[in-house]
């Protein structure tokens, strides 16, 4: 293995995450240790509810752990209060959400583009281009997403993440809503672009297609990640 490949781009040690309800206290998450090496795609798998998107939220930041500890590209997130946060996913963490999650007013390319000028990005509008013309939709550029079907919207999202290059890359069941026949292009789309980015993906979902073809498959179980074959 290269000395890059040895390079943890998200880790967690210890992680826990207790809640409240109207039932009482809840544990999520407990005493959770992850490694993701640069490069490497991992799948997390489990029954719903088992705390898969909250572990996603955790690593990328999103949300506050109970106890334990959270390093993304190198830095610790225990020292950074949310606008720090902010400032370190930038540029460096993309996403991708089961429910795209775009701009209604804003057309796909406006979609890809709005990152990299919150970044100040210096080519934001060729690198827009580039994202939107690697997942096939230059065509669409200038359609709103209520313009666009889900496959597209969700075109749109993975251009969105992936232009800014990103180091890591959080997916939530990027095809949950697809049908077959699209989620296989989508699981096709994501998997080649981490390939040409190099970038890390981490990604919850529920499709044994797309944890097939990840590096590793974690189950989430009681709170834990185990190795799932």
């Amino acid at each position: 293995m290269s000395a890059a490949a040895a390079v943890a781009v998200s880790r967690a040690v210890g992680l826990a995450k207790h809640v409240t309800g109207p039932a009482g206290a809840l544990t999520i998450l407990e005493g959770l240790d992850l490694d993701i090496q640069a490069g490497e795609a991992v799948a997390i798998l489990g029954a719903s509810g088992s705390g898969k998107s909250t572990l996603l939220g955790l690593l990328a930041g999103l949300d506050n752990a109970s106890a334990g500890s959270v390093w993304l590209c190198g830095q610790s997130l225990d020292q950074l209060d949310e606008d720090g946060r902010a400032a370190l996913r930038g540029g460096r963490v993309g996403f991708v959400f089961q429910n795209f999650q775009l701009l209604p007013t804003l057309t796909a390319r406006e979609n890809v583009l709005l990152p990299l000028e919150l970044t100040g990005t210096a080519d934001a509008s060729r690198r827009a281009d580039q994202a939107l013309e690697r997942v096939g939709l230059s065509p669409r550029a200038r359609h709103y997403p209520r313009q666009l079907s889900g496959g597209e919207q969700q075109r749109v999202a993975i251009a969105r993440a992936y232009a800014p290059r990103p180091q890591v890359l959080f997916a939530d069941e990027p095809t949950g809503n697809l049908d077959q026949a699209t989620g296989d292009q989508i699981i096709d789309l994501l998997l080649d672009l981490r390939r040409q980015a190099g970038a890390a993906l981490v990604l919850v979902t529920h499709d044994p297609r797309l944890a097939a073809l990840c590096d590793r498959r974690l189950r989430m179980t009681a709170g834990h990640l185990e190795p799932s074959p």
